[in-house]
């Protein structure tokens, strides 16, 4: 993916506040993220938030002239400092994740920057077998699985968690479990590029699976919302280049 690198100066004559540029401090806001390798849509590397959304972020940032700094945390971490007040926003988000946590808070969220599509990941010789061979199933720490919530509260599908992407996809191939609920791009780069097996497990389309957006965020900033939707509209061309 060609990244698309931002140096954006700003030089204004403004009031100074406890020592800090009070324009800067107005327009620089802190966006939570994921700490895992989310690639092609986002990852961590060398400490810097890389992929697709920062690309995006960079693009919309330097059209209104914000500074985004970024803190990637866990995903149930991140969610929880958000809706402590920790952050200004956050990335990805979606009114059906962790529904327990946020159902106090006034959330405003952006219009979808991608829709992705959260299935199961099998072996290639167990493709199409049906539910009734997926007894255990493994996906990441923090993710939501809509399409399995009920199999799982009737004990019919057995959930294992994990931190990355990569020992979720082992514990498949190494047949411990029966599939891996991922993003199933997320999972194809992965076997792609890092395991350098793209052929190791394949999507199984018959089996359920979610079509989730991903949005930004925020509690404090809907009038950023607004601006970030104005420009994902407006700029569609660019997105689908970035893409």
């Amino acid at each position: 993916m060609k990244k698309l690198f931002v140096i954006m100066f700003v030089i204004v004559s403004v009031g100074v506040v406890s020592g800090r540029n009070a324009f800067s401090e107005s327009r620089s806001f802190l966006v939570g993220v994921e700490d895992i390798s989310y690639y092609p849509h986002y990852s961590i590397k060398d400490n810097e938030y890389v992929g697709f959304v920062r690309e995006v972020f960079d693009a919309f940032t330097k059209n209104h002239g914000y500074k985004f700094t970024y803190k990637p945390l866990p995903v149930m971490r991140l969610h929880r400092a958000f809706i402590k007040g920790e952050l200004d926003f956050v990335y990805p988000n979606n009114p059906e994740w962790l529904t327990e946590l946020k159902k106090d808070s006034q959330i405003r969220y952006s219009i979808p920057l991608v829709n992705v599509i959260d299935g199961v990941m099998v072996l290639p010789e167990n493709k199409g077998k049906g539910l009734q061979h997926l007894k255990a199933l493994s996906t990441m720490i923090g993710f939501t699985l809509p399409a399995y919530e009920n199999l799982i509260k009737s004990n019919k599908v057995r959930i294992s968690e994990g931190y990355k992407f990569d020992g979720v996809l082992k514990s498949v191939i190494k047949k411990h479990s029966d599939g891996a609920y991922l993003t199933v791009d997320c999972a194809i780069y992965h076997l792609r590029e890092v395991f350098r097996n793209p052929e190791a497990l394949v999507f199984d389309p018959e089996l359920p699976y979610d079509v989730a957006p991903h949005l930004l965020s925020t509690i404090r900033h809907p009038e950023i919302i607004s601006d970030f939707d104005a420009f994902i509209t407006q700029n569609k061309a660019l997105t689908d280049q970035l893409k």
